[in-house]
C-alpha cells in the first residue's frame, strides 16, 4: 500500500515536523494493517442482487475502519473484494478486463466492472409490470409488504416518484377492502387537507392501525358469542331441571295443577288400579327395556324385518313384582303351538327358553344381527 510523503503540517498548537508526519503515517498504517487482518465478508451469491452486496461490503468495510478516502484504505477496500468476492466472480471481473490487470485497477473502477458484469437482465418494462401487479399475500404483514414493493420498485427507475409510486401500489394491493374506502374517503385528491404531499408512512400507520382495530372487535364478538353459549346452554339445564321437578306424578307430564290429569281416569294395566299410567306405578319396581340403536328410524313404514335388522343392541331386562300382582298375559300361537306369555308392550324382541323351544318342535335357529343382552349382562 502507498505512503504519505513527508511533509509540514500547521495545527492548533503550532507547527509539526516532518519526522512527526512520518510517525503518523507508520501509526495509520499499523492501524489499517490491523482493521485488514480483522475484515471478513461472505462471497457474492450470483442468484442474488450485485448492488446489494456491493452496498453492504462498503457498510463492512466502514464499520471496520476501513471506509476513509485515503489512498491506503481505498486500495485496501479493493484487495479485500478481489479477496472475498468469490471465485467465481473474480474469474469473470478477470476476464471481463483482459488485458488489464484487475489487481492494478483502483476500487471504483473494480465496482464499475462486477456492476457491467452483473448488471439486471430484465428491463424496465417487466419490472414496472411486476410492480403494478404485485398484490399483498395472506398473512403477510403491511409492513413486509411495502418492503417487497420497494425491492420491486427498485428496478423501475422511478426516480423522484419512487416513493410515490410505492404508496399508491400499497393502498391498491392491500387487500384490505375497509382500508381501501377509508383512504378514498379521507384522500379523494391523493393529498392532505393542507395540499402537502401524501406520504406512505400515514397510509401504512392507518393500515396497521384499522387492522388492530378489527382484530380487537373480531376478539370481542368472539368472547360474547361464547357468553352467549354459556348462558344459553345454562338456560337449557334450568328448563330441563324444572320440567322435570314440575312432572306429573300421575301421567309424567307437565301441566299445571288446575288441567284434569289425563291420567285420572285411566287403569294401570300393571297394576290394575285407576288413577296413573303404567310408567308412573308404583306398585312395583320396573326396569325399564332399554335399546341402543346405531342406526336413524326415520322410515315408519319399514317392515318387521328390515326393523329388527336395524336393532343393534337389545338389553332384555327383569321385571320385579313388589306386591305379587298378576302379571298382564296373553297367549299366542309360535309354530303353531299355543303359548302363554307376558304382555309388554315396550319390548321390541321376546326371549324363550330352551325347553319352550323343544316344546314348539325345535325349529331351525338363523343367526341373529342384533345382540341380546339381560339385565345386568346375564
Amino acid at each position: 500500500m502507498a505512503r504519505r510523503g513527508t511533509r509540514n503540517v500547521v495545527g492548533r498548537t503550532g507547527t509539526r515536523s516532518g519526522s512527526d508526519v512520518n510517525n503518523g503515517d507508520e501509526e495509520y498504517d499499523a492501524e489499517l494493517a490491523k482493521n485488514v487482518v480483522r475484515f471478513s465478508a461472505p462471497p457474492f451469491d450470483e442468484e442474488g442482487s450485485w448492488v446489494d452486496y456491493e452496498s453492504q461490503f462498503i457498510l463492512r468495510c466502514k464499520v471496520k475502519g476501513l471506509g476513509e478516502n485515503t489512498p491506503q484504505a481505498t486500495e485496501a477496500r479493493r484487495d479485500l473484494l478481489l479477496a472475498y468476492v468469490g471465485a467465481t466472480p473474480l474469474k469473470k471481473v478477470k476476464n471481463f478486463m483482459l488485458p488489464a490487470n484487475v489487481c492494478n485497477m483502483s476500487f471504483n473502477d473494480l465496482l464499475k466492472a462486477f456492476r457491467s458484469i452483473y448488471k439486471p437482465t430484465r428491463t424496465i418494462f417487466s419490472a414496472r409490470l411486476e410492480f403494478e401487479q404485485c398484490l399483498r399475500q395472506q398473512d403477510e404483514t403491511f409492513a413486509s409488504f411495502v418492503t417487497r414493493l420497494k425491492e420491486l420498485a427498485a428496478f423501475c427507475n422511478y426516480g423522484r416518484s419512487f416513493e410515490e409510486r410505492v404508496r399508491d401500489r400499497f393502498a391498491g394491493g392491500i387487500r384490505f377492502p375497509e382500508f381501501e374506502v377509508e383512504i378514498r374517503q379521507r384522500w379523494p385528491q391523493g393529498e392532505n387537507p393542507d395540499e402537502s404531499e401524501l406520504k406512505l408512512q400515514q397510509i401504512l400507520d392507518l393500515a396497521e392501525s384499522m387492522s388492530r382495530a378489527r382484530k380487537e372487535l373480531q376478539d370481542k364478538t368472539a368472547d360474547d358469542q361464547t357468553v352467549s353459549k354459556v348462558n344459553r346452554a345454562t338456560e337449557n339445564n334450568s328448563m330441563e331441571r324444572l320440567a322435570t321437578k314440575n312432572q306429573c306424578f300421575k301421567c309424567g307430564l307437565s301441566h299445571n295443577k288446575e288441567i284434569k290429569c289425563p291420567a285420572s281416569q285411566s287403569k294401570c294395566y300393571k297394576c290394575e288400579q285407576v288413577g296413573h299410567f303404567a310408567r308412573k306405578c308404583r306398585a312395583r319396581r320396573v326396569r325399564q327395556v332399554g335399546m341402543e340403536n346405531k342406526e336413524d328410524r326415520d322410515n315408519d313404514t319399514e317392515n318387521d324385518d328390515e326393523e329388527e335388522n336395524r336393532i343393534d343392541h337389545l338389553i332384555i331386562n327383569r321385571v320385579e313384582n313388589r306386591n305379587r300382582i298378576p302379571q298382564a298375559k296373553i297367549t299366542v300361537k309360535v309354530n303353531e303351538i299355543e303359548v302363554v306369555m307376558e304382555f309388554d308392550s315396550g319390548a321390541r324382541a321376546s326371549i324363550i327358553g330352551r325347553t319352550l323351544w323343544k316344546r314348539i318342535g325345535s325349529p331351525k335357529l338363523n343367526r341373529c344381527q342384533s345382540k341380546f343382552v339381560a339385565y345386568g349382562n346375564n
